[in-house]
C-alpha cells in the first residue's frame, strides 16, 4: 500500500529499532513509498517494510508512528470515490494538516480520538475547520485534532479505513 511521508525528514534502517538499526536511506515530507508490511511494532513504534532498489537484498524498515507520543510520520495513501459536483471521479485522498470542509451531513466532535470518546458537539456539511499535524487511526477511523478557541483538544473522524470521507482537504 502506498503511504506519504508527512514529517520533515525521517531515516529509514535495516532493522525495527531507532538505537540498533544502521541508516540506509532517508525520506522527505512528501514522499510517496510502497510499503509490503504495515504492522510491525518494535521499541515503541509501529514500523513499516519496504524494498529499495539500493538494497535489493534486505528490507527496508520506516517508522510509521511513535506509539508513546502519537506522532504520525506516515500516512496511507487510497483510492476513493467521492461526490464531486454532481459525479462520481476516483481521486487520491491523503489526510495531512490543513483545512477540512464536512462533506457528510453532521460529523460528531469528539473529546478523544475514539468511538467510544464523549460526543462534545457536531459539525454539519459545508463547514470547515483547521486540522493540526495530528492523525491517529482508532476504531476503523483516521481521526483528525483540532483546538477550540479555549485551547481544547478536539477530534472528528476525517475518513475510515476502509475509504469513507467524511471531511475533505480544501
Amino acid at each position: 500500500m502506498e503511504y506519504k511521508v508527512i514529517s520533515s525528514d525521517i531515516d529509514c534502517y535495516d532493522k525495527p529499532n531507532l538505537f540498533t538499526g544502521k541508516i540506509i536511506d532517508s525520506k522527505s515530507n512528501g514522499d510517496i513509498i510502497n510499503l509490503d508490511k504495515t504492522n510491525l511494532i518494535s521499541g515503541n513504534y509501529t514500523w513499516g517494510i519496504y524494498q529499495d532498489s539500493n538494497y535489493p537484498e534486505l528490507s527496508v524498515y520506516i517508522p510509521i508512528k511513535d506509539n508513546n507520543s502519537n506522532d504520525i510520520y506516515l500516512i496511507p495513501i487510497v483510492e476513493n470515490e467521492i461526490n464531486l459536483i454532481g459525479g462520481l471521479e476516483p481521486v487520491s485522498i491523503t489526510v495531512e494538516p490543513g483545512i477540512y470542509e464536512i462533506i457528510v451531513s453532521s460529523l460528531h466532535i469528539r473529546s478523544g480520538p475514539s468511538l467510544s470518546a464523549p460526543i462534545v458537539g457536531k459539525y454539519v456539511k459545508g463547514q470547515q475547520i483547521n486540522l493540526v499535524n495530528y492523525f491517529n487511526i482508532a476504531d476503523g477511523m483516521i481521526w483528525g485534532k483540532f483546538y477550540t478557541s479555549g485551547r481544547f483538544e478536539r477530534y472528528i473522524a476525517v475518513r475510515n479505513t476502509n475509504g469513507k470521507v467524511y471531511a475533505k482537504r480544501i
